[in-house]
Protein backbone atom coordinates (compact mmCIF):
# COMPACT_ATOMS: atom_id res chain seq x y z
CA UNK A 1 0.00 0.00 0.00
CA UNK A 2 1.13 3.18 -0.78
CA UNK A 3 1.68 5.94 2.17
CA UNK A 4 0.24 9.39 1.95
CA UNK A 5 0.87 12.05 4.46
CA UNK A 6 -2.71 12.44 5.35
CA UNK A 7 -5.61 10.04 6.42
CA UNK A 8 -7.87 7.97 3.78
CA UNK A 9 -9.88 5.22 3.84
CA UNK A 10 -7.12 2.43 2.92
CA UNK A 11 -5.06 3.73 6.46
CA UNK A 12 -8.55 3.84 8.39
CA UNK A 13 -8.96 0.21 7.23
CA UNK A 14 -5.23 -0.92 7.85
CA UNK A 15 -5.92 0.49 12.10
CA UNK A 16 -8.94 -1.59 12.02
CA UNK A 17 -7.49 -4.66 11.24
CA UNK A 18 -4.43 -4.09 12.71
CA UNK A 19 -6.32 -4.14 16.47
CA UNK A 20 -7.97 -7.95 15.57
CA UNK A 21 -6.33 -10.89 15.44
CA UNK A 22 -8.33 -11.55 12.19
CA UNK A 23 -8.37 -9.19 9.55
CA UNK A 24 -12.51 -8.24 8.71
CA UNK A 25 -13.04 -4.96 7.38
CA UNK A 26 -12.92 -4.49 3.95
CA UNK A 27 -13.74 -1.29 1.68
CA UNK A 28 -17.14 -2.30 0.77
CA UNK A 29 -18.18 -3.54 4.40
CA UNK A 30 -16.62 0.28 5.17
CA UNK A 31 -18.81 1.75 2.96
CA UNK A 32 -22.17 -0.04 4.05
CA UNK A 33 -20.81 0.79 7.52
CA UNK A 34 -20.34 4.72 6.40
CA UNK A 35 -24.07 4.61 5.45
CA UNK A 36 -25.09 3.34 8.09
CA UNK A 37 -23.41 4.87 11.19
CA UNK A 38 -23.07 8.29 9.89
CA UNK A 39 -19.73 8.33 9.47
CA UNK A 40 -17.81 11.59 8.34
CA UNK A 41 -17.63 11.41 4.36
CA UNK A 42 -14.56 13.54 4.67
CA UNK A 43 -13.47 15.91 2.04
CA UNK A 44 -11.74 15.23 -1.47
CA UNK A 45 -8.54 15.91 -2.58
CA UNK A 46 -8.05 18.61 -5.39
CA UNK A 47 -6.23 16.28 -7.71
CA UNK A 48 -7.95 14.33 -10.72
CA UNK A 49 -8.58 11.03 -8.14
CA UNK A 50 -10.59 13.00 -5.98
CA UNK A 51 -9.83 10.40 -2.89
CA UNK A 52 -11.30 11.05 0.27
CA UNK A 53 -8.99 12.67 3.11
CA UNK A 54 -10.02 12.79 6.62
CA UNK A 55 -8.71 15.06 9.64
CA UNK A 56 -7.74 13.51 12.81
CA UNK A 57 -10.70 14.99 14.53
CA UNK A 58 -12.80 12.64 11.81
CA UNK A 59 -9.99 9.98 11.99
CA UNK A 60 -10.89 9.65 15.68
CA UNK A 61 -15.00 9.39 15.49
CA UNK A 62 -14.91 6.77 12.84
CA UNK A 63 -12.89 4.58 14.62
CA UNK A 64 -14.67 4.86 17.92
CA UNK A 65 -18.15 4.46 16.01
CA UNK A 66 -16.57 1.15 14.35
CA UNK A 67 -14.95 -0.13 17.69
CA UNK A 68 -17.94 0.20 19.22
CA UNK A 69 -20.32 -1.06 16.61
CA UNK A 70 -17.88 -4.67 16.50
CA UNK A 71 -17.26 -4.29 20.28
CA UNK A 72 -13.74 -4.11 19.95
CA UNK A 73 -13.39 -1.33 22.96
Amino acid sequence: MRNFPYITIGKIIEEINGKVDKPFLKRPTYYSLEKRLKLPKGRRTTSKTKWRVYSVAEFKIIMRKIMKEYNLI
